[in-house]
């Protein structure tokens, strides 16, 4: 079974995916699978944030300083996104 994200969790990238950043976010090419995703500008920042393992809570701490977004809202969203990230094996979750 599977556990929960939580502010705790530690995030860290997948060693077989391959980013290009555009002007808008990003594309990011599953070398594994052959599938590409879109990144938006957030999801490329905690992309970027992730090149070594981190905790979610300090991923949270990174978008607050960068945007004005509330810490509960914060962290429901980067839960989000890095449990999308997760199921298409693209980071670990610790």
């Amino acid at each position: 079974t599977v556990s929960p994200l939580s502010a705790l969790s530690g995030v860290r990238l997948a060693p077989f995916a391959s980013v290009s950043e555009l002007t808008d976010g990003a594309a990011l090419l599953d070398l594994e699978t052959s599938k590409y995703f879109t990144l938006n500008d957030t999801a490329l920042f905690i992309w970027n944030a992730v090149q070594k393992p981190v905790p979610v809570s300090v991923l949270c701490s990174a978008i607050q300083d960068a945007y004005d977004v509330p810490a509960e809202q914060c962290q429901s969203d980067v839960i989000e996104v890095v449990t999308q990230m997760k199921a298409r094996h693209l980071v670990d979750v610790t």
